[in-house]
């Protein structure tokens, strides 16, 4: 039976609220900047318009939307405490936040998607296994380092599956895998970083990887590096490898949360949010940007650079390290 809450976020308001305007944060209708990373212009939107879906959890089991309404209400409670700058790092602390990013993972729109082209690839896997006349045991699946032990009955039952049927999967996996992805996320070491003043960005999609790879193996790679925005001024980082891994850690510079702001911006599913105008946070992604593609093209260079060792440079010809200085006055050993 559908939902009678039609509107469904899989980003929660009350997470949204603490980045609302300043002038809108404490109001029945708090206001969020939001800004397309794809295209379009930025905009002001009430935070009940904003990483929501319409019926998005409707084909699944009702237990679904019971549970990530009870655990929202719960944690809308806990959220004030645990965002102060004085409460600590404790089991409390990340028994809360855990289940926040194990839901937050596992709820998302593109983990729908994803479910989608995991089903169709499989179906086509153990379909295509059966056709050649092997045993339905055992199937490999392409892309995948994994083997399946699969039925007749199971082909069957994927071959004629419905969407509606590959939604009810979702949100079965929503149900069985939060309280595991929660307790290998408690079993982390954990950083809060805090900004004297408000620094952070968040977005449709919170629980950000810190680097473009972490996430290639699975969410939950035990190397792995990630961050979520708890509020403006307080950002959670987890499998930190700075030399204050575990602390709370004040910001020594301001500007030192471009990098992260970036990484936000980088993995938001549709928008970034933040409480002012996200054309000065675009500043700081743009200037980050330059920075790591520059950095990129360094490692090029010098990729290149050690694949001519052992072949001849002429003294005079240029340094293939891209230095634009003749070999002899650069790179020649001395």
């Amino acid at each position: 039976m559908a939902s009678a809450n039609r509107n469904q976020h899989w980003v929660p308001q009350f997470y949204l609220r603490y980045f609302a305007t300043p002038e809108t944060r404490d109001t029945p209708q708090p206001k969020i900047w939001a800004f397309p990373v794809k295209e379009g212009e930025e905009f002001v939107a009430n935070v009940r318009n904003v990483a929501a879906k319409r019926d998005l959890y409707n084909f699944c089991d009702p237990e679904v939307d019971k549970r990530l309404t009870n655990l929202e209400g719960s944690l809308a409670q806990f959220w004030p405490t645990i965002t102060q700058e004085s409460y600590p790092i404790d089991l409390g602390f990340k028994k809360g936040i855990s289940l926040f990013l194990a839901t937050s993972l596992l709820r998302h729109p593109s983990q729908l998607e994803r479910h989608r082209r995991w089903t169709k690839q499989l179906t086509n896997a153990v379909t295509k296994w059966a056709a050649e006349g092997n045993p339905l045991q055992k199937v490999p699946v392409p892309l995948t380092d994994e083997v399946f032990e699969v039925s007749a009955d199971e082909i069957e039952k994927m071959r004629v599956a419905t969407d509606r049927d590959i939604q009810s999967g979702w949100g079965d996996s929503i149900l069985n895998l939060t309280g595991e992805f929660a307790q290998r996320l408690i079993d982390r070491p954990w950083t809060i970083l805090v900004s004297r003043k408000p620094a952070f960005i968040t977005s449709d999609h919170p629980v950000t990887p810190m680097s473009s790879n972490d996430f290639s193996e699975g969410i939950l790679n035990a190397n792995s590096e990630m961050c979520l925005p708890l509020t403006p001024t307080r950002l959670l980082l987890i499998n930190y490898r700075g030399p204050n891994q575990g602390n709370i850690v004040g910001m020594r510079n301001d500007g030192d949360e471009a990098i992260f702001n970036y990484s936000i911006f980088r993995s938001a599913y549709r928008h970034v949010f933040s409480s002012w105008d996200p054309l000065m946070v675009m500043q700081q992604v743009v200037a980050v940007d330059e920075e790591v593609r520059e950095e990129k093209r360094r490692m090029i260079l010098i990729s290149a650079h050690e694949r001519t060792i052992g072949k001849k440079v002429g003294r005079n010809d240029l340094c293939p390290c891209g230095s634009g200085k003749k070999f002899k006055r650069c790179c020649i050993p001395r």
